[in-house]
């Protein structure tokens, strides 16, 4: 599996559903840059992951992931398996690459842990690996805290 790690312009939260000249600059033009959205999965009952502005995107984050003190990470409260599964099938159909947020804002408490050494940070690769598999993820976004590490998109 390759990874790149991409130069990115995230224009919006999907919450703000309002398409900027960024975006449209980025899907439209010979840019290095790439325009994505995250979708906050916790708002699925409101905004429901076929809603996605698919269109406007090339990159679609499923917001999020928090990591767990047992140095596991695992979909935050108030979010469901099935929208996990519609988000990167609707990507797919859409031909936007689907990654999932790890952490970012309260869910990175234990971000530091899992990667302080060698073998926390194997078993968080291991793990990050079958979550992308299980549901057909093309990538991953860690998150520290409110800032991110960086995008990682599988080529």
């Amino acid at each position: 599996m390759q990874m790149y790690l991409l130069p990115l312009l995230v224009t919006r939260s999907y919450c703000t559903c309002r398409p900027s000249t960024l975006a449209r600059f980025a899907r439209s033009h010979d840019s290095p840059f790439r325009s994505a959205s995250y979708w906050p999965a916790y708002y699925s009952e409101v905004q429901p992951a076929e809603d996605f502005p698919w269109k406007q995107n090339d990159l679609a984050y499923y917001f999020l992931t928090i990591t767990n003190k047992n140095g596991t990470f695992s979909i935050g409260p108030g979010q469901f398996e099935k929208d996990i599964k519609t988000f990167t099938k609707a990507a797919k159909k859409n031909k936007v690459k689907s990654l999932f947020s790890i952490g970012g804002w309260d869910g990175s408490q234990y971000m530091s842990d899992m990667v302080a050494t060698d073998k926390n940070r194997k078993k968080f690769a291991k793990e990050i690996k079958a979550f992308m598999k299980k549901y057909s993820f093309d990538g991953v976004d860690l998150g520290s805290s409110i800032t991110r590490f960086s995008s990682f998109v599988r080529g």
